[in-house]
């Protein structure tokens, strides 16, 4: 996990702007800086490095021998093709042997810009999945990419100001459009696309992955090898990695696989027994035999950490999941981990959400009423949908009917002006059309797995990996890694007939069947539970807290001021979602003056 950016322009110029931008996004690699620029002067590269493993030589930007092609790379590369050295140089080896197709020859975590000064050609490209952040801004034939916005403008490159198309998607489905952030004039490279900007100004963004949907019946050898082949490449015997450990079966998985390695870090909220998982987290690590240190979270520290986790996640939450994230990630830096294995991915690959089970017919075991409210509708919060477009082969998924009531207790705090903006419905059917713009590869699919896919681009790629992923680990200088989301484990699960995943009430059933051998039965039949953190307005007491949350709203420009106090002086039941939403917000104005 590094910080990188790049700037081309038309004219010559100075690269005081991308010192300035480094300067601004520094917690993502403080160990080193390096700077390249073209010998024109036009284009500039910059690299703020984390030190997680290599030598002194181990320096970016990359260069090529010929010094024609310079690289400034973020994340980790993983396989036998790359050959030996640090493994950023299988960038420029890969470009100068299959050009433009270089990509789909990386696996890994990263967010690689690539300058070929011979073709006058800069390329920029993300992993698959959306793990590692690349945003970018261009007016003209002028651009600027970075790992976080927030370097762009320090850049001095344009004003922060609000895109306020992207705040009214976030508020009508509370996930942004793989393209997009939430400032104006800022665009996020899109999961498993290649940016390319040639000689004579042309761009040309290109999708260069998508996997196979097939229904085919489960190896289980061939998902617990390559899995653990996944965790074994992300280790390494000199820097012993965290692994975020929740007490469910995705990270217990990578644990198991880590050979004991790995400490365990988890979050509790020991003062709300129905949200806290520490226990279990606990009885995970001593089933494991592996260290474990407990994250103690509450509400007054949720209240305490959210600004900070906002300004560096550059991201809105409805939870207070991202603050505790925050949290996490700080304890684990401080206790001397700057490396961290999760199993997030695996409930898209294999299918072991709830609202995927509700999409195939079933009902999930242990559907609670705490579930019902984020991860599925039930008969209290279900709104009226909007008709199914007649050019869809089937209904809404699941997943969305349970985020339109978040649009429709929105509108009622909005300004007047804003009211008229909104329309929530529209901006769903307008996001799922352009999720769908593959056409017929996804219509042709199962229903649940191309609800898989859609939740795969919109949810994980824009909150669950950007926001409460590497945001909350980025400003702490710590290097997320993914086994789950290897794009080789991936195609192998998601060609998994969707018959062996979703079985009566339980979901993952291939993947548990894989873990036979690997995990102890107590622990390979835990039931899915989402990270939630128990709710502001019902754990405050303190009236101080209070003033505090009223003093933290204000957001004119699309909120109704009063509207909101008197909603948050009632003190509404389900409200959760809401303020944190509002309290984001509020955060994200005043850190970027918006």
């Amino acid at each position: 996990m590094c910080g990188i950016v790049a700037i081309r322009s038309e004219q010559p110029s100075h690269p005081r702007a991308l010192v300035k931008a480094l300067d601004a996004i520094e917690h993502r690699g403080p160990d080193g800086r390096g700077e390249w620029t073209s010998r024109d002067s036009t284009v500039h590269l910059g690299h703020n490095r984390l030190f997680v493993r290599g030598g002194a030589n181990d320096r970016q930007p990359i260069i090529s021998p010929d010094k024609k092609v310079a690289a400034t790379v973020n994340g980790e590369f993983y396989g036998t093709s790359i050959g030996s050295g640090p493994d950023s140089e299988a960038v420029l080896k890969l470009y100068e042997k299959h050009g433009l197709d270089f990509v789909t020859k990386l696996r890994g975590e990263f967010a690689v810009v690539l300058y070929d000064e011979g073709n006058r050609r800069l390329v920029a490209v993300r992993d698959r999945f959306g793990i590692k952040p690349l945003v970018f801004s261009r007016e003209g034939g002028n651009w600027i990419f970075a790992s976080e916005a927030k370097a762009i403008f320090a850049a001095g490159w344009l004003r922060a100001e609000w895109d306020r198309d992207a705040v009214f998607h976030s508020l009508a489905h509370q996930y942004l459009p793989p393209e997009k952030t939430l400032f104006r004039g800022v665009e996020s490279l899109p999961p498993a696309h290649l940016l390319i900007l040639e000689a004579d100004g042309r761009s040309n963004l290109r999708r260069y992955w998508q996997p196979e949907f097939a229904e085919e019946r489960p190896d289980y050898e061939e998902i617990r090898e390559t899995l653990r082949e996944c965790v074994s490449e992300r280790l390494d015997s000199r820097l012993p990695p965290a692994i975020s450990l929740s007490g469910g079966l995705d990270s217990a998985a990578v644990a198991a696989l880590s050979e004991r390695q790995a400490r365990g870090f988890s979050i509790s909220f020991s003062d709300c027994p129905e949200f806290d998982e520490g226990n279990s987290a606990i009885e995970t690590a001593t089933a494991l035999g592996i260290e474990s240190t407990i994250v103690p979270v509450t509400a007054s520290t949720i209240l305490e950490d959210i600004e900070k986790a906002v300004y560096f996640s550059e991201g809105l939450s409805i939870n207070g999941q991202l603050a505790a994230k925050y949290r996490l990630a700080k304890t684990m830096r401080e206790t001397g981990y700057n490396v961290v294995l999760s199993g997030e991915g695996a409930d898209e690959a294999f299918l072991g959400y709830a609202h995927l089970q509700c999409d195939a017919g079933q009902t999930p075991a242990h559907s609670t009423k705490r579930q019902a409210g984020v991860m599925l509708p039930d008969g209290d919060s279900l709104f009226p949908l909007p008709p199914t477009p007649k050019s869809w082969p089937d209904k809404w998924p699941t997943f969305l009917a349970a985020k339109l009531p978040f649009a429709a207790r929105f509108k009622p705090l909005m300004s007047t002006e804003a009211q008229a903006e909104f329309l929530a419905e529209d901006r769903v059917e307008t996001w799922f059309r352009d999720l769908d713009s593959t056409g017929a590869i996804l219509r042709d699919i199962h229903p649940v797995k191309r609800n898989a896919w859609w939740w795969t681009r919109s949810a994980l790629s824009s909150y669950i990996l950007r926001t409460l992923g590497d945001g909350t680990e980025s400003a702490h200088s710590v290097e997320g890694r993914l086994p789950f989301l290897d794009h080789r484990l991936f195609e192998i699960a998601i060609r998994i007939e969707v018959g062996a995943n979703l079985v009566n009430t339980e979901s993952k059933v291939a993947l548990r069947q894989a873990l036979q051998d690997i995990l102890p039965d107590s622990l390979r039949h835990r039931p899915k539970h989402p990270l939630l953190a128990p709710p502001l307005l019902s754990e405050l007491t303190s009236e101080a807290s209070f003033d505090f949350m009223k003093e933290r709203i204000g957001l004119d420009s699309f909120f109704d001021r009063d509207r909101c106090l008197a909603w948050l002086e009632s003190r509404p039941q389900h409200a959760d979602p809401i303020l944190h939403t509002l309290l984001s917000l509020s955060a994200l104005q005043r850190a970027f003056s918006l």
